[in-house]
């Protein structure tokens, strides 16, 4: 298709993709169907596909046995990329370097999303390795050919995601390339390329430069912890909409304001307008981390969207969602057995078989808090007895706030889940 007018990228974003403001990023083997469905109830206005690499996507059948068995990861492409008619607004991201070939991937599935986006902003090995992902940033004329071809040869829009350069007016020019090479929209990851592991601060300042400078929408990528971290990079940076990966694998509520911190007297609280600047010193208030029970509804939330969407998530998959929504509980040493199951994912296969793991894991809780409490009573009556009038109630009074207020405690209560049967 020719490329797009600005007025018609704009038109593309509002009209098409209905003017997202919370994004959730595309990742390796992660951002599967099941998972996207998930956070699109609780915030998530636009969704990314797993980043697809083009080679390996390419060389694999359409359909097939879905598992590799070396692996556990893809098989086919189907496994790659599934979605279905709920599943918008979607853009697919490619990893690739050759026009070419994104070009064959790209056209296998243009139909099935509203866009497809270029992964200029990956920097792991896999990335290095194939010579694409932040590493095809080094080669701009590259990129530009890449764009152009994909932007003349598709029928839907083409995006981009990228990294910061250490300077910002390089950065500010490579971004300006993309926008005149035809992206519609441009996706900025506030770390260098050298910042793997979400090592540093994000460079906000760079963000907020590429955003004044173009004139197609852009997105903000970058330690996004908490739906007010969202809404503060929103309005200091000036971006239209702001992705989260990591944070969002954890706690895939994120957008939603269940764990906001809580202003005086209760709410939400939006963070107040700062400079770029200041966010990367002074970043929004530490969010609450879901509770015990919040992280066994959602794991469980997201086993039932596994069976509701089974096509394309993979138990490989699964256990590296299920390690990241209870990483704080499977750390713990008596969750050791159950953490051992969960990561096995050759044997453990099925959601119902995950899902007996989490509730395994929420009763261990359970009683580990209980316990806990029965020895602060204990503790705080020992000292009692002993006479002490004073001095140390602040500190008691703290403990016992949290303590059983009766009853039988001895066996853990279930998750109010919906049965997965």
């Amino acid at each position: 298709m020719p490329s797009l007018t600005i007025e018609q990228r704009w038109t593309w974003w509002r009209e098409t993709l209905g003017s997202p403001r919370y994004c959730c990023a595309p990742m390796v083997l992660q951002s599967e169907l099941a998972f996207r469905m998930m956070v699109r109830r609780h915030g998530s206005t636009l969704c990314y596909s797993p980043m697809i690499p083009v080679e390996a996507f390419l060389r694999l059948p359409a359909d097939g046995p879905p598992v590799a068995p070396s692996t556990g990861g893809p098989a086919t492409q189907a496994a790659y990329f599934t979605t279905c008619g709920a599943d918008r607004p979607l853009l697919a991201q490619f990893g690739g370097n050759d026009a070419g070939q994104m070009l064959a991937a790209a056209l296998l599935i243009q139909r099935h999303v509203d866009g497809v986006d270029i992964n200029l902003g990956c920097p792991q090995a896999c990335a290095c390795k194939g010579g694409y992902g932040a590493f095809l940033m080094d080669h701009p004329d590259r990129v530009r050919g890449i764009v152009e071809t994909l932007v003349a040869g598709l029928d839907v829009p083409v995006t981009a995601k990228i990294r910061v350069f250490p300077e910002v007016e390089r950065t500010v020019a490579f971004a300006k390339m993309l926008e005149a090479a035809g992206v519609a929209a441009l996706a900025v990851h506030g770390r260098r390329r050298e910042q793997r592991m979400h090592q540093g601060t994000v460079d906000y300042d760079s963000i907020a430069a590429v955003k004044a400078a173009l004139s197609i929408p852009v997105i903000a990528n970058g330690n996004v912890r908490s739906k007010a971290d969202a809404d503060a990079v929103l309005a200091s940076t000036g971006v239209d909409c702001v992705m989260s990966a990591t944070a969002l694998l954890a706690n895939p509520r994120l957008f939603s304001c269940m764990h906001a911190p809580e202003a005086p007297g209760g709410g939400c609280m939006h963070a107040e307008p700062q400079q770029p600047s200041l966010l990367i010193r002074q970043p929004a208030l530490q969010p609450k981390g879901p509770t015990l029970e919040e992280r066994a509804q959602m794991a469980l939330e997201y086993l039932e969207c596994c069976k509701a969407y089974p096509s394309g998530a993979l138990p490989r998959m699964i256990s590296d969602h299920l390690r990241e929504i209870l990483r704080p509980d499977l750390n713990l040493p008596f969750n050791v057995e159950e953490r051992n199951e969960i990561e096995a994912h050759r044997k453990t296969t099925l959601p119902i078989q995950f899902a007996s793991l989490v509730r395994r894991v929420h009763a261990h809780g359970r009683e580990h808090a209980r316990r806990q409490r029965e020895q602060a009573r204990g503790s705080i009556s020992a000292r009692g007895s002993g006479g002490d009038q004073g001095g140390d109630r602040g500190s008691i009074s703290a403990r016992g706030s949290g303590g059983d207020q009766g009853g039988d405690r001895s066996r853990p209560e279930t998750v109010r889940v919906t049965e997965i049967v």
